[in-house]
């Protein structure tokens, strides 16, 4: 494994958050695992430290190349914990180290009291914690049982801690932390690591094609003309009125939208809601006109106006929708004069990399001699996937398009065999009259017979050969060519060392990020004498730069306000304990036992804030346990729908009724969205009726609560307990244990036919399964001996039933 070194601002920023409480916020692509390995080093060799990483990246190659590389012994590395080593864990902890855990495995372990001490906690991703998220409650219970050990975040999504009232405060309230760190890329200390030695960055503005700008303008039209449709129908005003119809076109914006909309969705109409949806399609076409060639995107297009048809969008009665299927059509096909000409415009961005890459490789063998080439023959082979030029891509289908392209001896060709396969598509070719189809589908024919003769593989031709291997879930693909390597990758991997393992020559960026670039820009200042040329390739006045530019801008104002914000936060000190006491039981803290599968909600975290004790057990019925006689199954209004459809509901119903005086079923809101119910993937609301009839008929002891959000669950909670004595969750486990021993063991027939016997109750019948044994030693026993298993009514109940002659009933 190759060693990973760090630059000037890394170590200073280290050595600033050495075991102390605080937030690093970082800029993207600046190295925040660099500074993570800088942060575990001291720790790695520190005997008997006990440190974890929460929510560690999922690959822990790169931290642990930095660590070898400042000299951490490779039996010290961090180890990651699984809940699979679930016996283990408790060992682990004693024997002291560095451990990469998840947020569900050290909350079960701090519930169960498995960490004999804690030196310190370095969360990653910090951008994603919040104060209902199990993250939360973990760190409260590490400041709770242990208040000397040490919290230090990360994060490189600045962007992140916006979206809310003061959400960096919040976000330092939920860590525990009061002390924010900002290293934008303008901080001094970068500027000084990064400027002395910048790569040589070549821009590659492709201009769009007329009948590209011609789309790219429609689909902007009727983006904007839904936009005004609902307005006019006075529907989200508030959220619209000040949105241009350019930077809605971006991918955040549907994402940024529905949050907006959610708590009223259920109250917005269903032409608003098609609105929407044609919407966000015309935002789906605008990024594929930029990733997909001519035939891929004429087949979207199509697509997309079958579906908008079938559902009467507005928008495709607009001059802009002819204008766009129109130009669809003419960068594949054309007819002109009743004369059909095949067209296939390729994609310019494919075409200039092709270019590009065959430029390179030239130009390497143009100025390699014999003793070159076999030294970068041989730094090939001694680097794992060394690399001349290594293609960095955004999307994993962009990828296999470029290696496609590359590969091909005649790239126009993958177009005719993409299109001769969707000519048997009947949306391709609506809206063509009959003689105009005829004559696509004799042409294609034609062209076809004619091209398999003079087809040429692509190891015969002049182009280079290509040997590719790009499995569906890789991140990284090699395309082998004659005279140097090309390495296809996605963006993302070259923070996780990739730069360093393939040592390329050329780094072409094909979708433009901040972070990859800055990713080489930090290689370059480690290795000066290392000959690095970065292309930076995009479409000019384009979507695609409308968001890069957007990106840089957003992560620059951010860091802005940030800074702002913390120079005025004022955090209230109070120690570990205190809760709130506007949610917490009245009458002293009361215990929950709480499932251990339902932990990642937040509802646990809000439990504990609220001052109940809580209890983590594996329940096998409920989730929630209040007291002896009060258990409580949460469902969500998506999870109460999954449960009814599949059956479990009914199931988990009998259980809790059968064990339990007071069974209630909670169905729980999320707060961002109505309170009410609403259509779920075409179940309408009658439907949830239709459930909650059926249960509350079969099980008259089930209670059914209503609950607006998880707070509110809190305080329902809180009654629920009132004057009730705690549960216990080893008597509990027991009983549950037992149960499930004797169910392999019963007669499932026998017992259906005891639950209809009048006087045999949820509370009594296993009483009477253990003492009868079968149904003919149950209608033998007498009167007397029933008794004490089932109480006097419910005896005389079922004596009077067994023992009435059949004739009776069937005169009554």
């Amino acid at each position: 494994m190759l060693g990973v070194a760090t630059l000037a601002f890394h170590d200073d920023v280290a050595r600033e958050l050495a075991a102390v409480d605080a937030l690093l916020i970082l800029g993207r692509g600046l190295g925040d695992r660099r500074v993570v390995s800088r942060l575990l080093a001291h720790w790695c060799e520190t005997p008997s430290a006990l440190v974890l990483v929460l929510n560690p990246p999922d690959n822990l190659d790169w931290i642990n190349a930095g660590l070898l590389d400042s000299g951490v012994d490779e039996a010290a590395l961090p180890l990651r914990i699984t809940m699979e080593k679930d016996d283990d864990r408790a060992a682990l902890y004693h024997r002291g180290g560095v451990f990469a855990v998840t947020a569900r495995v050290l909350l079960t372990d701090l519930l169960r009291s498995r960490l004999p001490r804690l030196d310190g906690v370095v969360v990653y991703g910090a951008h994603s914690v919040d104060a209902d998220k199990t993250e939360a409650f973990c760190l409260r219970l590490v400041r709770r049982h242990f208040p000397g050990a040490f919290v230090c975040a990360l994060s490189d999504r600045p962007e992140r801690f916006f979206g809310g009232f003061s959400k960096l405060k919040s976000t330092m309230q939920s860590l525990g932390v009061e002390r924010a760190v900002f290293v934008p890329r303008g901080d001094a200390r970068v500027r000084a690591s990064l400027d002395a030695h910048s790569p040589d960055v070549e821009e590659l503005r492709q201009p769009l094609t007329p009948l590209m700008l011609e789309i790219q303008g429609a689909i902007v039209e009727a983006f904007q003309g839904c936009m005004e449709e609902i307005q006019r129908k006075r529907a989200s005003d508030f959220i619209l009125s000040a949105i241009k119809a350019e930077s809605t076109l971006l991918q955040q914006y549907e994402r940024q939208l529905k949050m907006r909309l959610l708590p009223m969705w259920g109250s917005v109409s269903s032409d608003v809601k098609g609105l929407l949806s044609d919407m966000f399609r015309l935002q789906a076409l605008a990024e594929d006109l930029l990733d997909k060639d001519a035939v891929n995107f004429l087949f979207v297009a199509m697509d997309a106006k079958a579906e908008c048809a079938a559902r009467h969008s507005p928008w495709l009665i607009m001059d802009a929708a002819d204008r766009l299927f129109k130009a669809a059509r003419s960068r594949v096909y054309e007819f002109r004069a009743g004369v059909l000409r095949i067209v296939l415009e390729p994609s310019p961005k494919l075409h200039t990399l092709s270019r590009l890459v065959g430029e390179l490789i030239a130009a390497h063998a143009e100025s390699s001699t014999e003793a070159a080439a076999a030294a970068a023959e041989e730094r090939a082979f001694e680097l794992l996937g060394g690399a001349d030029i290594l293609v960095v891509a955004r999307k994993q289908a962009t990828l296999h398009d470029i290696a496609r392209y590359l590969g091909a001896a005649a790239p126009k060709q993958l177009m005719f065999d993409r299109l001769a396969v969707f000519m048997q598509k009947p949306a391709l070719i609506s809206g063509l009259s009959a003689d105009e189809s005829a004559q696509l589908a004799s042409e294609i024919t034609r062209m076809d017979l004619s091209a398999a003769s003079h087809r040429v593989k692509p190891a015969d031709s002049l182009a280079p050969s290509v040997a590719l291997n790009l499995p569906a879930s890789s991140s990284v693909a090699r395309v082998l060519a004659r005279s140097a390597h090309v390495v296809l990758a996605l963006n993302d991997a070259l923070s996780q060392g990739l730069l360093d393992k393939v040592r390329p020559r050329h780094v072409v960026i094909f979708d433009p990020e901040t972070a990859p670039l800055r990713e080489v820009e930090c290689m370059c200042a480690l290795n000066p004498s290392w000959p690095l040329k970065v292309h930076l390739l995009y479409y000019e006045n384009s979507t695609e730069e409308q968001r890069y530019i957007t990106d840089i801008n957003k992560e620059r104002d951010a860091f802005a306000r940030l800074q702002e914000e913390a120079s005025s936060i004022v955090f209230r000190r109070h120690g570990a304990d205190e809760v709130d006491a506007t949610l917490g039981p009245s009458g002293g803290a009361h215990k929950v036992i709480i499932d251990l599968r339902d932990l990642r909600s937040a509802l646990p975290n809000l439990l504990d804030e609220s001052g109940f004790a809580v209890d983590a057990r594996t329940l096998e019925v409920g989730d929630y346990i209040l007291s002896p006689d009060v258990c409580v199954e949460r469902k969500s209004v998506v999870d109460f729908h999954q449960s009814a459809r599949s059956g479990r509901l009914v199931k988990q119903a009998t259980q809790m009724c059968r064990h339990y005086a007071r069974p209630c079923l909670l169905i729980e809101f999320d707060e961002q969205e109505a309170f009410q119910m609403q259509e779920y993937n075409r179940f309408h609301p009658a439907g949830y009726v239709a459930q909650l009839a059926i249960l509350t008929t079969h099980f008259g002891k089930l209670s059914l609560l209503w609950s607006k959000t998880p707070r509110a669950t809190v305080h329902l909670f809180a009654l629920l307990q009132r004057n009730q004595p705690p549960p216990d969750g080893d008597e509990a486990a027991r009983k549950e244990a037992a149960e499930d021993a004797l169910v392999k063991h019963r007669n499932a027939v026998a017992l259906d036919v005891l639950r209809q016997l009048p006087g045999v109750t949820a509370d009594n019948m296993h009483r009477v399964v253990e003492r009868a044994g079968s149904l003919a030693r149950l209608a033998r026993m007498s009167e007397a001996e029933l008794e004490p298993v089932m109480g006097a009514i419910n005896a005389r109940l079922l004596r009077e039933f067994l023992y009435k002659p059949l004739s009776a009933v069937a005169v009554d």
